[in-house]
């Protein structure tokens, strides 16, 4: 009865093979060491110098003038800089290194060094979805060969700020036949420097200043979205009216502000009735403060230099 017997020293025959496997074992690491050293050795050496400078300088601080201890400094400063970019700049190449080799094997690496270019160029181009077309289309051969499955993830994007003010400009347009002027229900507010035209329409609250929603325009500020809409929630009509804003002068605060006084004044076009409710707010009261003049030989409008008696 024939039995297998393993023997647990390896024979002759197979010391060639194990010799030949761990030189070449030994021979990656050292080429795959190599590739480390270039990448890390150019930091590791500015390093060197920069704690090198370091030390010379402490040695040094009390045996030089102040004019070459300073340059000693300046120089210490320039090569830590050197150093701190040098290090960043191969961080830098090793995530790029990883990020295309990440589900992709060697042999397309080639592919994506040279596509990388390319397809960095395209997405730079308006719109975002195209960019990601060409994207996909550049790595799909290399990621498809692999055999693994691939799968697209993309997040929804936001329209462009010139698309949605050229949709605002002409819903204005449609809705306001001949203008600001030619509108029956409309009001002029002023506040410091800013002038706004304001005109009403039935609707459901929607606010456009400057072609541009009332939000957006107004920075998301509160307390200037609340000055808009103040004399229409008094009245309850703040779903019930569209309003349409054209501003200039000023800032975004004197423009709130002037916002709020010409949609009072226009809510005085649909009824008289109104008057006695926006009047007890003070909401039909123009607000005539502003900066006062600075005056010759002060410092601001009332504050004076310092008194000195000599």
């Amino acid at each position: 009865m024939a039995t297998d017997i393993t023997p647990l020293l390896p024979s002759q025959n197979n010391t060639g093979h194990h010799e030949q496997k761990l030189f070449s074992i030994v021979n990656e690491f050292g080429q795959e060491s190599k590739r480390l050293w270039k990448l890390a050795g150019p930091a590791i050496r500015t390093t060197i110098c920069q704690n090198s400078l370091v030390a010379l300088t402490q040695t040094f601080a009390g045996l030089v003038n102040e004019v070459d201890l300073a340059a000693v400094s300046v120089e210490n400063y320039v090569i830590a800089g050197l150093g701190f970019g040098v290090m960043l700049g191969m961080g830098s190449v090793l995530e790029t290194l990883c990020g295309q080799a990440y589900d992709a094997t060697r042999d397309h690496l080639p592919y994506l060094f040279t596509n990388s270019k390319a397809v960095a160029e395209e997405t730079r181009k308006p719109g975002i979805l195209p960019g990601v077309t060409v994207l996909v289309n550049s790595l799909q051969p290399a990621l498809s060969e692999t055999g693994r499955p691939f799968t697209l993830r993309a997040t929804a994007t936001v329209a462009s700020p010139e698309t949605t003010t050229t949709d605002l400009k002409k819903l204005v347009k449609s809705r306001l036949p001949g203008g600001f002027a030619a509108q029956p229900i409309h009001g002029t507010g002023r506040r410091k420097c800013a002038i706004a035209r304001v005109v009403l329409q039935e609707g459901t609250g929607k606010v456009v200043i400057n072609y541009r929603d009332a939000k957006e325009y107004l920075q998301g500020n509160p307390l200037w979205l609340q000055y808009v809409k103040v004399p229409l929630v008094t009245l309850g009509y703040e779903s019930s009216y569209d309003v349409f804003v054209k501003a200039h002068g000023g800032g975004l605060s004197g423009q709130a502000q002037a916002i709020s006084l010409g949609v009072a004044r226009a809510l005085l076009k649909v009824s008289q009735n109104h008057r006695i409710p926006l009047k007890r707010e003070g909401l039909l009261t123009r607000d005539s403060r502003i900066v006062e003049r600075k005056k010759v030989g002060l410092k601001k409008a009332r504050k004076a230099p310092q008194f000195s008696k000599r």
